[in-house]
C-alpha cells in the first residue's frame, strides 16, 4: 500500500483543467497503467497549491506538474489501538423511488445525522469513533462533459478506536462510503497513530 502527496500550485491546475472533482480522477487515473481503479484520492485547497492525495495498491507514475512523494505504508502501520483521522465523506441515505430497483441517494446535511452515518460506517469498517467534529458541510459540484454532478460533502476529523484490525485496513485502502463518490474524491482517511 501507498500513499503519495502532490503539491501543485494553483495556476498549473488552472492551466491543466484541473478546476473540479471529476477533472482530477482522470488527472488521478492516468498515474496508473490497470483499468481496474485500485487507488483512491483526495484534494484540499492550501493557499496558493492544490494537495493531492493519492493510496493505491500501487505506485503510480508520478506526474511531470507539481512535488509529489510517494511513501510505502508498512504493516506495523495498522497496529495502533487508536488514531487520529481526517476524512472527507459524501453522507447519503436511499430513499425508496416507486418502480425502481435501487433507491435514489440523498445528500445528508445535518450535522448530527452526519454524525450518526459515519458512526455507522465506523462499525461495519472495524472502529468506533471516540471523538468527531465536522469541520465542513458543503454540496460539491462538478460536470461530467455537459452532465452537472452534485455530491454532499462533509468534512470530518477526530479520533477513533480500533475494533478490528482488518476490516479497519480493508476500510483504510478501499475508502469510506459507496464507489461512485470515492471517484469523485472521497472517502479516503488521513491517519496518524496516536
Amino acid at each position: 500500500m501507498y500513499l503519495t502527496r502532490g503539491i501543485i500550485p494553483i495556476i498549473l491546475c488552472s492551466q491543466n483543467r484541473l478546476l473540479d472533482n471529476h477533472q482530477w480522477h482522470k488527472f488521478i487515473w492516468k498515474c496508473f497503467k490497470s483499468d481496474h481503479r485500485s487507488f483512491i484520492h483526495r484534494t484540499e485547497d492550501h493557499d496558493d497549491s492544490f494537495y493531492a492525495y493519492i493510496l493505491s495498491h500501487d505506485a503510480p507514475l508520478i506526474p511531470d506538474i507539481g512535488r509529489w512523494e510517494t511513501k510505502q505504508i508498512p504493516d506495523r502501520f495498522f497496529n495502533a489501538e487508536s488514531y487520529m483521522f481526517r476524512v472527507k465523506v459524501n453522507p447519503v441515505v436511499s430513499k425508496y423511488v416507486e418502480g425502481k430497483k435501487h433507491g435514489k441517494r440523498v445528500g445528508i446535511y445535518n450535522s448530527e445525522e452526519i454524525i450518526n452515518w459515519f458512526n455507522k460506517k465506523g462499525e461495519l469498517s472495524g472502529f468506533s469513533v471516540k471523538d468527531a467534529t465536522i469541520m465542513s458541510i458543503q454540496k460539491e459540484i462538478c460536470y461530467k462533459g455537459s452532465t452537472r454532478i452534485t455530491h454532499s460533502s462533509a468534512d470530518i476529523q477526530g479520533v477513533m478506536k480500533i475494533t478490528d484490525t482488518n476490516k479497519f485496513k480493508e476500510c483504510v485502502l478501499g475508502g469510506i462510503g459507496n464507489a461512485s463518490s470515492k471517484a469523485f474524491g472521497f472517502g479516503l482517511m488521513l491517519l496518524k497513530q496516536i
